[in-house]
């Protein structure tokens, strides 16, 4: 991505991104936290949208309209951002909740199955994903699923005038 970002810079004069990403993202460390810290080091406006991962834990489940909202400000705002926001919902679910709202919405059973940390890595494995990534994964699962993900902010409705549409609205109206 780094060199991506070079070309846009360098050949076509881009001079703000948006980088989405998972919540667990810190700059300069693994994947797009080395993203991250390149658009810093290059000087470029950037931010930084970083939405929860879905897991057992409660979590934020995240409406993608509400990602969508929040780059396009950041993107069109007059003065740039620099900086990482936490995208969150109206409120925090477990996917068994998650489950009962879409059935409710959809009028029939929908049902969260619960898998092992050990199942977890073989089905992303059986996916094709690669031992290490596929630990990895697991472990921010397992992370969320022991509370790190339980939190909540006001960053869509400053962002936008309006409040967190959530996951779920959409389903369940």
């Amino acid at each position: 991505m780094n060199a991506f970002l070079d070309l846009a810079v360098e050949k076509h004069g881009v001079k703000r991104f948006v980088l989405p990403s998972g919540s667990s993202l810190t700059k300069d460390r693994y994947y797009t936290g080395q993203v991250w810290q390149h658009l810093e080091d290059v000087g470029v406006d950037h931010t930084v949208l970083l939405a929860a991962w879905f897991t057992d834990g409660k979590v934020p489940f995240v409406s993608a309209t509400d990602i969508a909202t929040v780059a396009f400000h950041a993107l069109t705002d007059t003065n740039p951002h620099n900086t990482d926001y936490r995208i969150p919902s109206p409120e925090l679910l477990t996917y068994d909740e998650i489950a009962a709202k879409i059935s409710s919405g959809l009028g029939r059973k929908v049902v969260h199955v619960k898998r092992s940390e050990q199942e977890r890595v073989h089905k992303f494995m059986s996916m094709h994903m690669p031992e290490q990534f596929a630990r990895f994964m697991t472990s921010l699962e397992v992370s969320s699923a022991n509370g790190t993900e339980d939190r909540m902010n006001d960053v869509v409705e400053n962002m936008t005038g309006r409040p967190p549409q959530g996951m779920c609205q959409t389903w369940t109206g």
